[in-house]
């Protein structure tokens, strides 16, 4: 398998760049996938210049944490935006600097156009799709639900945030998106959630359960954030209705290999 500027995928292949690279061989995925390279200052120069607006993540992170957004400001300064705080940096070179400081441990860190998802009560929100499946037997969407964000976040995982998660039409239903019409939007959401684990499940045959999170931007493109192969199930507890989370658990207990 190789990644996009034709080297061998070897110690990441469960990272969010090994994965990018797999689903981006897909055609019908491919428009789905936000444009996404590895972070380094040539990178950050090309996509800001494209972008405007760019998120800056560790490859091989969960839970939306050392999340960056960045955004272009006047007069050659950027905003860079850490859970709830904002920065500023003058120039390319002190914007550069500044990140290289907020870096973490992960060394391989990804750089990817920003989506203006859509909002509840101005609050960017996500979704998660739990696909899962038997052995030998198709991928079935087993649940669904929406991620808000907390009050002045970027990201919508809600344990780091502060956020909270909604029953997905319910989200709909409140948010900026009700005026698109909703049906097809999430019956393609469906689809692309399986089709995105059959492509995975091409290169990583043993997964039973992949949760998927998807982002609807302001215009109602549907976009395919990242696979998670260990997603909680533990999040579709927070829902009142508890029968998706009763239909998971069961899934993986009876089905397990």
């Amino acid at each position: 398998m190789l990644r996009r500027d034709g080297c061998a995928i070897g110690r990441l292949n469960t990272g969010k760049w090994a994965k990018y690279n797999i689903l981006l061989q897909d055609k019908l995925l491919a428009p789905h996938l936000p444009d996404t390279n590895l972070f380094h200052k040539e990178s950050l120069a090309d996509f800001l210049n494209k972008y405007k607006t760019v998120v800056i993540k560790p490859s091989g992170g969960s839970g939306g944490t050392n999340l960056i957004k960045v955004s272009t400001g006047a007069n050659g300064r950027f905003i860079i935006h850490v859970d709830n705080t904002a920065f500023t940096a003058n120039g390319l070179h002190a914007l550069h600097s500044y990140i290289q400081r907020l870096k973490k441990k992960e060394k391989v860190y990804l750089i990817q156009q920003y989506i203006p998802l859509a909002r509840v009560n101005n609050r960017p929100f996500d979704i998660r799709i739990m696909v899962q499946r038997r052995p030998n037997s198709p991928w079935r969407v087993t649940g669904g639900l929406a991620k808000v964000a907390g009050p002045g976040y970027v990201v919508t995982n809600v344990k780091h945030s502060g956020g909270r998660v909604l029953p997905l039409q319910t989200a709909i239903n409140q948010s900026t998106l009700k005026q698109l019409g909703n049906e097809f939007s999430l019956i393609k959401l469906s689809w692309l959630a399986i089709r995105t684990a059959k492509r995975l499940s091409e290169v990583y045959p043993t997964e039973r359960t992949i949760g998927i999170d998807m982002g609807v931007d302001t215009n109602g493109q549907i976009w395919i954030i990242e696979a998670n192969f260990r997603p909680a199930a533990s999040l579709f507890l927070k829902l009142k209705n508890k029968q998706m989370y009763r239909n998971i658990i069961t899934y993986r207990r009876r089905y397990a290999p």
